[in-house]
């Protein structure tokens, strides 16, 4: 998947190790799930990761909370994601900042660091630049 389409995904839900399950693979290894969204509350990542939480919650047999970690453009939010045991228990909801975060120099973090499992809101951006062809 090239840095374009990523930079595309308005939402991706994250799971660290989602593949990841005890015995049979039957049921996640956790008893809830916490989403996690690098926003505000009230905003529409927000408003998107509350309203898509309960059907989440329901294809898994298993409550799903939002929490919210706003700030510093979504990057604690996706430090304390990447803190967390790969267990499949966290959801991250992103934006395309996580790709423009990693262009820009403000973290080393990046989307490689995360997997992919759904992608749910294309999001409509451009790049500019100035006359001369310079990233200003």
């Amino acid at each position: 998947m090239n840095a374009f389409r990523v930079a595309t995904i308005l939402l991706s839900c994250v799971a660290l190790g989602c593949g990841e399950r005890p015995g049979d693979g039957s049921e996640l290894a956790c008893r809830n799930v916490e989403y996690i969204v690098g926003w505000g509350a009230g905003g529409g990542s927000d408003n998107f990761a509350r309203n898509i939480a309960p059907g989440v919650s329901e294809a898994l047999g298993i409550p799903v909370k939002v929490i919210n970690i706003p700030g510093g453009n979504a990057i604690p939010a996706m430090q304390q994601v990447l803190s967390r045991p790969a267990d499949g228990c966290t959801l991250f909801g992103i934006s395309t900042d996580l790709v423009t975060n990693e262009a820009v120099g403000l973290t080393e973090l990046s989307y490689r660091d995360l997997i992919p499992l759904m992608r749910a809101h294309v999001d409509v951006a451009m790049l500019l630049i100035n006359g001369k062809g310079h990233l200003d």
